[in-house]
């Protein structure tokens, strides 16, 4: 038996919710103040009820979605593979099933968000550097981890959320872009 749970995270709101029956049937609203960004939900394998991998918690799968993509009023309903990167190949572990709208109460106040740069100024003048960048994830995963949540979330499953390992350099994706440059020419 599989003892799931489904974690939504929308900027720096989190949303858990925990099944014996991976049917969640849940709705959850977050206030949108940067159409720029993402919402993302991961799936997990609970390894404290029952899990099979010793004291961590599975990856089963995570969908992001961008916000600026979405039409205001209008329904996604989608099914999303979800898939795992392993040492050999990627693993398709399930899909997702999710309906998401984007809606609007002031359309002038949504036209002005996406008139304005997608970043503070400050950042075009002098933009973070990589390293700068990782140290914030970083900073952010612990603050997120030192929280007390109702249920935790373990630190693995914060970090899988966060993007923490985007940085790294992997063989897969350089060969993905070098084959992708040589179709090109």
């Amino acid at each position: 038996m599989s003892y799931t749970y489904c974690v939504a995270k929308y900027g720096h709101k989190w949303a858990i919710l925990n099944s014996l029956n991976p049917k969640y049937n849940e709705q959850y609203t977050w206030e949108v103040h940067d159409t720029a960004t993402f919402i993302t939900v991961g799936v997990f394998d609970n390894s404290r009820t029952g899990g099979s991998n010793g004291n961590k918690d599975m990856k089963i799968g995570k969908v992001r979605i961008r916000i600026s993509t979405l039409e205001t009023g209008r329904v996604y309903t989608h099914s999303y593979p979800l898939q795992v990167l392993q040492p050999s190949a990627v693993k398709k572990m399930g899909e997702l099933h999710l309906a998401i709208r984007f809606s609007s109460t002031s359309m002038l106040n949504m036209m002005l968000q996406y008139s304005r740069p997608f970043l503070p100024k400050r950042h075009y003048k002098k933009p973070l550097t990589a390293m700068q960048q990782d140290m914030l994830r970083y900073q952010a995963v612990n603050i997120v981890a030192a929280r007390r949540s109702e249920p935790p979330l373990k630190r693995e499953v914060i970090e899988y959320m966060s993007d923490t390992n985007a940085h790294l350099w992997s063989m897969r994706s350089s060969k993905a872009n070098f084959l992708r440059l040589t179709s090109v020419f």
